[in-house]
C-alpha cells in the first residue's frame, strides 16, 4: 500500500465482510471464523465473523498514526475459514478494507512507535506479525525481544481468545485463566482474558440479528508498563503463558513506545510480586426431579504485582510507579449429568502507573486503565449422539440430536481508559440481557466442533445497550473538554418455525 501524507485528527479502520457462495446456486452458509487485521505485523483489528450474515465493523486506529502515516504500509487480514460444501459449509468471505481519514492536525500523546511482540516466537503461526499459540502440550512461549533505549514511556496492547475447549474456558471448572508475562524470567505483567462470546458462541441463532458486547472488535487491555521499564529495555528473553489452559489459546499483542522526553538511564527502585491466592470448594446442594445431584462450585483467585523506578531523561528524573491486579469470582451449580448448569462470573482487572515528575514535563502525571466484566448465565444442553464423539473427524462425522437453552439474566462490560494511547479519557458501558432456546440436528467434525445440519426449533432475543464517551485535557484552558458521547440499545429478534413457538420463560 502506498505512503498516506498530510496531517489527520483521526484514523479508523473499516472493515466490510461479505459471504459469498462457492456452491452456486447453493446459498452461502458459514458460521463464525477468527477475524484479525494487521498493519505493518501490529494488530489493527481482532474480532469474528458474524455467523451466516455479512458485517461492517470500524475500530480507531489513530494510536498507529507513526507507523501508517508518511510509511509504506503492509496491510494483512487472517481469516481462517473452511469451505466444505460436502458438510454445508458453502460460505467463503469477501473482505474489504478502508481506512477512514479524518483532516486537522495530528493529536497530542501518540506513540512514537507500536512494535509487534511475540512476532517471531517459538509459537507463532505467521513469522513477522505478533501471534502466539498455546495449548497443552506448549502452554509456554518464549521470544528474544529488543526494546530500544530512549523511551520514557511504554504501553502493552493485548489481545487474547480462546479456541477449542477454551472457547468457553469460563465454564471449564476451574475457570481461572490468568495471563503471566515474564521478562528474563521476571514476571512484569499479570492480566486476564474477557469472555468474548462469538455468533456461533453457547446458542448459534442467539446472537442474529444482534451481536454480543465487543465480538465484532475485542476490546484490549492497554497496560502501561512504564515502571517496569528496567526489565524490559534492552535485549530480553520474555515467555508467555496462560494458567490452567486446556487447549488452545492465542496471544496477539504490541507495545507502543513513547521516546520524548527522552530517557537516558533506568533504575529499578523497588519490585513486588504477590502469590498467587486461590480459593475453591464443591458441595452437594440438592438433587433434580430426575435424581441427579446438584452441585455448588465455587472459586476466588487473584495475583498481583507492583514496581516503582527511577527513569532519567532529558529533561531530567521522575519516577514511575506502576501496580496490576487480577480477580475472578466464579460460582457454578450443575447436576452430575452434565445437562444443566447456572453461572455467576465476575472479572476485575486493574492497573494503575502513576508518574512524578515532580514539576511535570507535560501535562499528566497518572495513568490508569480499570477493566471489568460481570456475566449471569444459565445454560442446558442435551446431545443424544449416533456415534462415539471422541472419534469424530471432518472424514467420518458423528451425527447427533441436540436440543438447547440459554439465558444471559446479566452481561456487564465497564472500561476506563484515561490518558491512553492517544492523551484521550475513554469511558465505555455495554450491557445485554438474552434468551435463546434451539433444537435439531448435528453434525460433529471433532470432539469439540460440530455443524449443524437441520434445525427443527430457533428462537433468539437480544437486548443490547450502549454507552460511550470521550473527552480531552486542554492545555489552554486546564480543563477536559467532551469530544463524543454515544448511546445506543438495539433489541433483537427471531423465531423459527413460528407456529411452534409457545412464548414466556420457564
Amino acid at each position: 500500500m502506498e505512503r498516506l501524507g498530510s496531517s489527520f485528527s483521526r484514523i479508523l479502520l473499516r472493515a466490510d465482510v461479505y459471504l459469498v457462495s462457492v456452491a452456486p446456486p447453493r446459498p452461502a452458509v458459514q458460521y463464525d471464523r477468527p477475524f484479525w487485521v494487521y498493519i505493518n505485523g501490529v494488530p489493527a483489528l481482532l474480532g469474528s465473523t458474524v455467523q451466516r450474515f455479512n458485517q461492517t465493523v470500524i475500530v480507531d486506529v489513530t494510536h498507529l498514526y507513526n507507523i501508517i502515516v508518511g510509511r509504506n504500509l503492509n496491510v494483512t487480514v487472517a481469516l481462517r475459514n473452511w469451505a466444505i460444501p460436502a458438510l454445508g459449509l458453502t460460505g467463503a468471505f469477501v473482505v474489504d478494507l478502508k481506512l477512514l481519514l479524518y483532516p486537522g492536525p495530528k493529536p497530542e500523546g501518540l506513540p512514537d512507535d507500536v512494535i509487534p511482540v511475540f512476532a517471531y516466537s517459538s509459537r507463532t503461526s505467521w513469522p513477522g506479525m505478533s501471534n502466539v499459540w498455546l495449548d497443552r502440550a506448549n502452554p509456554v512461549a518464549w521470544e528474544v525481544v529488543t526494546v530500544p533505549r530512549g523511551v520514557s514511556r511504554a504501553l502493552l496492547i493485548l489481545y487474547t481468545e480462546g479456541f477449542s475447549y477454551d472457547e468457553f474456558w469460563y465454564y471449564n471448572i476451574p475457570p481461572d485463566r490468568f495471563i503471566i508475562i515474564s521478562s528474563d524470567g521476571v514476571p512484569v505483567v499479570v492480566a486476564q482474558p474477557q469472555p468474548w462470546i462469538h455468533t456461533g458462541g453457547l446458542s448459534p441463532l442467539l446472537w442474529r440479528p444482534v451481536p454480543n458486547i465487543k465480538t465484532l472488535a475485542f476490546e484490549p487491555l492497554v497496560i502501561d508498563v512504564t515502571g517496569l521499564l528496567p526489565l524490559l529495555v534492552g535485549t530480553r528473553n520474555l515467555t508467555i503463558t496462560v494458567g490452567r489452559l486446556q487447549n488452545y489459546w492465542t496471544i496477539i499483542g504490541a507495545l507502543a513506545l513513547y521516546k520524548s522526553p527522552e530517557a537516558t538511564g533506568y533504575r529499578l527502585l523497588s519490585y513486588r510480586p504477590l502469590a498467587p491466592l486461590t480459593l475453591e470448594g464443591e458441595r452437594v446442594i440438592g438433587v433434580t426431579a430426575e435424581g441427579a445431584r446438584i452441585f455448588n462450585y465455587t472459586i476466588e483467585a487473584s495475583r498481583s504485582l507492583s514496581a516503582i523506578s527511577l527513569i532519567t531523561t532529558t529533561a531530567g528524573s521522575f519516577i514511575a510507579s506502576t501496580y496490576m491486579k487480577v480477580h475472578m469470582k466464579a460460582t457454578q451449580l450443575y447436576d452430575e449429568v452434565g445437562v444443566w448448569s447456572n453461572l455467576t462470573f465476575k472479572l476485575a482487572w486493574e492497573y494503575k502507573t502513576v508518574i512524578d515528575r515532580g514539576a511535570p514535563v507535560g501535562a499528566f502525571k497518572s495513568f490508569s486503565f480499570t477493566q471489568e466484566w460481570v456475566r449471569d448465565v444459565k445454560y442446558g444442553f442435551l446431545v443424544f449422539p449416533e456415534g462415539d464423539i471422541s472419534k469424530a473427524t471432518v472424514e467420518n462425522p458423528v451425527p447427533a440430536n441436540f436440543s438447547m437453552q440459554v439465558y444471559i439474566d446479566t452481561e456487564k462490560l465497564t472500561v476506563k481508559a484515561p490518558l491512553m494511547l492517544t492523551g484521550i479519557d475513554r469511558s465505555y458501558e455495554g450491557s445485554l440481557k438474552a434468551s435463546s432456546e434451539l433444537a435439531g440436528r448435528l453434525m460433529f467434525i471433532s470432539p469439540t466442533a460440530a455443524i449443524i445440519t437441520a434445525i427443527t426449533k430457533a428462537m433468539g432475543e437480544t437486548v443490547r445497550e450502549e454507552w460511550a464517551e470521550e473527552s480531552q485535557y486542554s492545555l489552554a484552558f486546564k480543563v477536559k473538554l467532551p469530544l463524543i458521547e454515544f448511546y445506543r440499545r438495539i433489541h433483537g429478534y427471531n423465531e423459527w418455525p413460528r407456529w411452534a413457538y409457545k412464548g414466556g420463560r420457564p
